[in-house]
């Protein structure tokens, strides 16, 4: 699925504050690893991870 949806880019025309799915999962993650070890992760990081792996799903997911 796309990462901005018409339902989100109409919100955020309209003033609305926004989050995407990739935000959601990378934020959610973060707080509960926090809530887990105690370490507050790095969102930056793990947002570079994040889009590593969705990379790899992709190019595995449309390999001939």
């Amino acid at each position: 699925s796309p990462l901005w949806t018409p339902l989100l880019t109409a919100a955020k025309a309209r003033g609305a504050t926004v989050m995407t799915g990739r935000e959601l999962a990378i934020y959610q993650a973060a707080e509960a690893f926090e809530l887990f070890t105690g370490v507050a992760p790095s969102t930056i990081e793990m947002g570079i991870a994040f889009d590593d792996v969705m990379a790899k799903r992709y190019v595995a997911s449309h390999a001939a």
